[in-house]
């Protein structure tokens, strides 16, 4: 399989490796090694054998004391920016830091400026969204909602991996010791702990920003069905007085049609009569209109 191997002067060099030569070369069984040469997206970060094995879904490496294989080299990002920036990390490094420390510290940098970037993305989209929905509601505006909620809460679950896999190291010092690889050099607790303490840390703030926009994402949700809401009652209302005035109308005009037949009641020639006939109908229906709007009132329908 093809990998970006890093040693540790920072040269980069690309190398064609198989599971059974890493397995070898770090002295693990095949089965830790799916999370970085499976396409499973699971985070993982642990020791095993002779190295640490980390999965950060974008970021796939297997860290040894002198060396690291990069993992994931079809994503561009990985091969343009992670890595020739972890090279450059761990060629201008202090020399007593030791190796696998500053390829763990850049790996973790590097996810938390990753997520920090998606969010800053989805929290300008969501502000444009929210211009939209102030002006006019529309359809696709709400399926462009639903879609960076679901990005959103993608993100959350990513960090909040990220925060418990970094966790479950930090619970126990013998675990923090097996992160120290060199042979030169003591297991230092201090600063591996402060590598994690200041990733989980990042993770953390991204974590709770990323909770204050989906909550300004659903506040704003319901304030948007309340809108509805009101609008569908007034359509409701509306809709109501149309059907009470159509109505009044209809009874109306059964009353001019039978006035307007062929009858013979001795007052087509009657000037008044046509006058009289009108102003009966006006005022019946502003009676009739009168009364129903009072009820409609007092029942709070209207």
């Amino acid at each position: 399989m093809q990998s970006l191997l890093v040693d540790d002067k920072g040269r980069i060099s690309e190398v064609d490796i198989t599971r059974g030569e890493l397995i070898k070369a770090f002295d693990v069984h095949i089965r830790d090694l799916r999370p970085v040469v499976s396409m499973k997206q699971v985070i993982t970060f642990f020791r095993r054998g002779k190295g640490i094995i980390l999965n950060f879904r974008a970021v796939k490496i297997l860290i040894r004391e002198d060396l690291v294989y990069v993992f994931n080299i079809e994503n561009k990002s990985i091969s343009e920016k992670f890595v020739p920036n972890l090279g450059e990390k761990i060629k201008t490094r202090d020399k007593a830091f030791p190796f696998e420390f500053a390829a763990m510290e850049y790996a973790f940098a590097y996810m938390a400026e990753k997520i920090q970037e998606k969010f800053v993305k989805i929290e300008e989209s969501s502000h444009k969204i929210f211009r939209k929905l102030n002006i006019e509601l529309k359809d696709e505006t709400f399926e462009q909602l639903l879609t960076l909620k679901k990005k959103l809460s993608q993100l959350r679950t990513n960090a909040k991996e990220m925060e418990e896999a970094i966790e479950e190291v930090l619970k126990e010092d013998e675990q923090l010791e097996s992160l120290c690889l060199s042979t030169k050099k003591k297991p230092s607790i201090d600063e591996i702990e402060s590598i994690l303490e200041n990733a989980l840390e990042q993770t953390e703030n991204v974590a709770h920003t990323v909770h204050e926009l989906e909550e300004g994402i659903d506040d704003t949700q319901e304030i948007l069905t309340l809108k509805i809401a009101t609008l569908r009652n007034t359509i409701i209302k509306f809709d109501l007085v149309i059907s009470v005035l159509t109505g009044l109308f209809s009874l109306l005009a059964v009353v001019v049609g039978l006035y307007g037949m062929n009858l013979q009641n001795h007052l087509e020639s009657s000037n008044d009569a046509f006058r009289i006939v009108v102003l009966v109908l006006f005022t019946s229906f502003a009676i009739l209109w009168g009364g129903i709007y009072w009820f409609l009132k007092k029942k709070k329908v209207l």
